[in-house]
């Protein structure tokens, strides 16, 4: 069991997400940098898509009840284990009584501690995720305890140099691409976007140029998902977050390319962003590569059975 002695501004169980309910209005929810909680697991040994804890914007305190074999990868933190520094990327014994530390995040919005064997939480359609706007799961306030699922092995002396986030996002033209015109689509593609206060996981807000379309159309609802830049009438661009509703009303003008989700997840208030038009063979090819590198990182961690 673990105690959360000092909850962050937000401390959710977050897994690979809940699919197949959209079409009810039930969200996918899911790893904000699903990337940071694959890498995180296999440290530990679990199954890449295992439950993670995902805290936003720490500092916070974790107490560990009873032994465990922990990593940690996102963003810097400055963790300390009883005062002592503690590496992002490395697989760490934990003993019963030891308190991890995360100090404010210096680069990045989320740490992502995953625990070996995963935690004993409630199973909602098919995932362990908290989806914030449904109720599913909880959101873990300080005091909070959660029950570990038992494997307590000791640490294999794992290590992965943990990849840097893009701050220029590889995005596809959106359905509503044309309707923005030459001098649109140069304006969402030129400008130094910054991530506005308004940013959760349902989507991030960006302020700079004002996007006018050339033949704004009138929209019955439609559905979106995580990756989709919409356009309110205000002109200003949402990037939809893991957490995005089923549907919306707004233009579609483009989309974050699978392989960049990850990136998305670790922006931050106040940070700038660009984005820069892809082709589909292009974005395929990038998630191909990624998904390469980590077949390989999970073949060198493979420990013996």
């Amino acid at each position: 069991m673990i105690t959360l002695l000092k909850s962050p501004v937000q401390a959710l169980i977050q897994d690979h997400g809940r699919f197949g309910y959209r079409h009810v209005g039930v969200t996918s929810a899911g790893a904000m940098d699903a990337l940071s909680m694959r890498l995180a697991n296999m440290l530990v040994g679990n199954g890449e898509y295992e439950a993670i804890l995902e805290f936003t914007m720490p500092p916070c305190a974790i107490r560990f009840e009873s032994p465990a074999t922990i990593a940690l990868t996102g963003a810097e933190c400055g963790a300390t284990l009883d005062e002592h520094p503690v590496q992002r990327g490395y697989t760490l014994s934990v003993r019963a009584g030891q308190i991890l530390r995360l100090g404010p995040a210096g680069t990045g919005c989320r740490a992502i501690l995953a625990v070996a064997g995963g935690f004993d939480v409630p199973v909602y359609m098919g995932s362990k995720s908290t989806d914030v706007q449904a109720g599913l799961g909880q959101m873990l306030k300080s005091g909070a305890q959660l029950r570990l699922s038992g494997a307590t092995y000791m640490a294999s002396p794992g290590k992965i140099r943990l990849p840097e986030a893009r701050t220029v996002l590889r995005v596809l033209e959106g359905p509503e691409w044309n309707q923005l015109g030459t001098t649109g689509q140069r304006a969402l593609l030129g400008t130094d976007w910054k991530i506005s206060p308004h940013a959760n996981r349902m989507g991030y807000r960006l302020e700079g140029a004002q996007i006018t379309m050339v033949d704004r159309p009138e929209m019955r609802s439609h559905g979106v998902m995580q990756g989709v830049i919409q356009l309110p009438p205000d002109g200003l661009p949402i990037v939809l977050g893991a957490d995005a509703q089923a549907t919306g009303g707004y233009p579609r003008i483009a989309s974050v390319i699978e392989a960049d989700w990850w990136c998305m997840g670790q922006l931050r208030p106040g940070q700038r962003i660009h984005f820069e038009c892809c082709s589909r063979d292009s974005a395929f090819a990038a998630l191909r590569m990624q998904q390469h590198w980590l077949n390989k990182l999970a073949k060198a961690l493979a420990r013996p059975t």
